[in-house]
């Protein structure tokens, strides 16, 4: 049984970066677009305004790209920011788990219905 899509969106630069990702782990370009293509099936992609920079000053979270991510986050109105460092996140206005907690998650939701 297929999952139903992800109810997620991410920065147009996460995009870029789950791409680089990906070719370092081995993958040829075409195997890599093709998995960028996949991701882009079940998220939704944002872009990140001015206001998020501005927005972003003004967190308590340590690392500035990480507080741009929150605050677009923030006002995307994110449930969840999914991320390999969410140490990093625990000032943000949007709660972060790490993906492998977010995959158990979504499995449960999926046993339970």
């Amino acid at each position: 049984m297929q999952s139903p899509p992800l109810d997620a969106v991410t920065p147009a630069g996460s995009i870029a970066d789950a791409y680089c990702i990906v070719r370092k782990g081995g993958k040829s370009a075409v195997e890599t677009k093709d998995a960028i293509a996949a991701l882009l099936q079940i998220v939704r992609v944002c872009d990140t305004a001015a206001a998020d920079a501005t927005a972003a000053l003004t967190l308590k979270v340590c690392d500035f790209e990480d507080a741009i991510l929150a605050a677009t986050a923030r006002r995307e109105k994110a449930e969840q920011i999914i991320t390999s460092n969410d140490r990093d996140f625990s000032q943000s206005p949007v709660p972060a788990r790490s993906p492998a907690d977010f995959l158990q998650q979504r499995e449960n939701r999926q046993q339970s219905r």
